[in-house]
């Protein structure tokens, strides 16, 4: 019971019905991806990760993307968003859920989502997504870039008629759910207003910003003079980088030159760490965010 509690987050692949085994009520969570997509994610995945458990046989096997695809049905994996948001998966005893999906299996995913999730998204519509959890729970901060992407994936697949008939027959009711869920984005954007169009817009652009600046700073921590930053070469790449990259927009190009102005009577040196201290202040304030932290009552699952 203490450690329950506790709780404030849990976040995972966890199928939905997870609020039974908790002390207050959750806030649910998810984004749900095109389910074609997400099975030729899901098989290359498999083919390239060495811990993966499927990893030894399909590379034993040389097991096909539909060879892959009828494995998941026979290990009760097909149809998997309905499975885990209708609450057809046993959580205590996975191995236990039945293979079959009932037939109410849709209706109940459907339903889940329609009531119990605080925000839906689609991982075609990211940003949208984001800024519609932001409204729900209150986040201050959604800026971010990609990560955990599949390697030694191709860019674009192109499926066979046979695959495509094996992902339809096995994967049709996701496929149904996954539309469901744009169509229930597509609502309460609509019901957000003409502004969600506007702060879209101003988020990708901030986004992309901030994106360009921590790519800027990969690079300059790769320099050799950053390798040692206490070295003479060192203090200096860091001088040098502040001044550069402050001059990068014209607020802080502004403040740089108000430094420089009002420096005659002062050596260099001196205008050159009043203008280090002003971009470390940027930088602190722009790119070391604080989340707000969530109430107290709050519990979020993450699916």
């Amino acid at each position: 019971e203490a450690e329950r509690e506790k709780i404030a987050c849990l976040k995972g692949h966890i199928p939905f019905g997870i609020h039974r085994w908790l002390l207050h009520p959750p806030r649910y969570v998810t984004m749900l991806r095109n389910p074609v997509q997400r099975i030729v994610s899901d098989y290359y995945f498999a083919r390239n990760t060495p811990g993966h458990i499927l990893h030894e046989r399909m590379r034993r096997d040389r097991l096909s993307l539909k060879d892959f695809i009828f494995l998941r049905d026979e290990q009760g994996l097909s149809d998997l968003y309905c499975r885990m948001l209708s609450e057809t998966m046993i959580l205590d005893r996975l191995a236990d859920s039945p293979r079959a999906l009932p037939p109410s299996a849709l209706g109940a995913a459907k339903g889940n989502l329609e009531r119990s999730f605080a925000a839906v998204g689609i991982t075609e519509r990211f940003d949208e997504s984001l800024l519609l959890m932001q409204s729900a729970f209150g986040w201050r901060d959604v800026y971010y870039e990609r990560d955990n992407v599949t390697r030694e994936k191709p860019a674009q697949v192109t499926l066979t008629v046979e695959e495509m008939d094996a992902i339809r027959l096995h994967y049709a009711r996701d496929i149904e759910l996954y539309e469901f869920a744009w169509q229930l984005m597509d609502a309460r954007i609509a019901s957000a207003g003409t502004e969600f169009g506007v702060c879209l817009k101003r988020f990708r652009q901030e986004n992309d910003r901030r994106r360009q600046w921590r790519q800027r700073w990969r690079a300059v921590r790769g320099w050799p003079g950053m390798r040692n930053p206490e070295s003479r070469s060192g203090r200096l790449t860091r001088s040098w980088c502040s001044l550069v990259s402050m001059t990068m927009t014209r607020t802080w190009t502004r403040a740089l030159r108000s430094v420089l102005r009002s420096a005659y009577h002062r050596t260099l040196p001196s205008a050159v760490r009043d203008a280090v201290r002003l971009q470390r202040e940027f930088v602190k304030r722009e790119y070391e965010p604080v989340l707000a932290d969530p109430p107290a009552t709050s519990r979020i699952l993450v699916l």
